[in-house]
């Protein structure tokens, strides 16, 4: 019978982000809605949550500019 080696144990995976998002935010949509932005978060490469914080962002950005350029 052969012994097993003995293996180091893996380091934890560094994190992508400093900061923890522990917070989250419920969203009703109907299925063909829910599928139609499923389906624009994929064609970006990202997961739907990842893909919807990124577009609310953005807006955020765009709003606050059209506002200052009001004034």
């Amino acid at each position: 019978m052969t012994a097993k080696k003995k293996t180091k144990a893996k380091a934890a995976p560094e994190r992508r982000k400093a900061v923890r998002k522990d917070k989250g935010i419920l969203i009703r949509v109907t299925e063909p809605q829910k599928k139609a932005l499923t389906e624009a978060a994929e064609k970006e490469g990202l997961g739907l949550s990842s893909w919807l914080l990124s577009v609310a962002l953005r807006e955020i950005t765009h709003t606050a500019n059209a506002a200052n350029e009001r004034k």
